[in-house]
């Protein structure tokens, strides 16, 4: 289903003519989302480095070495996106 969705987004990109006010929105909106998930990222490492100093042999900082992978892929997704989406499409 999302699949479909994303499909169709790409299929109605390819068929209309953007001009570059269109392109500048689409590069600012996926610029502030890797903002955001370079935000996520960052305090996902503050909490992983504290969560290690105060028991080192713990295994709770796992789901937060998850989140900060899941952030790090958003935040890479969206930087690439904001920057190279206008060749792609």
């Amino acid at each position: 289903m999302l699949i479909e969705i994303i499909f169709d987004f790409l299929f109605i990109i390819n068929n209309i003519q953007l001009t570059w006010q269109a392109i500048d929105v689409f590069q600012i909106f996926f610029l502030i989302i890797s903002i955001v998930f370079l935000g996520l990222l960052i305090w996902t490492i503050i909490l992983f480095v504290r969560e290690k100093k105060k028991d080192p042999l713990s295994r709770r900082y796992l789901p937060r070495l998850l989140g900060f992978l899941f952030a790090l892929l958003l935040s890479v997704i969206g930087m690439t996106f904001s920057l190279q989406w206008h060749i792609w499409f």
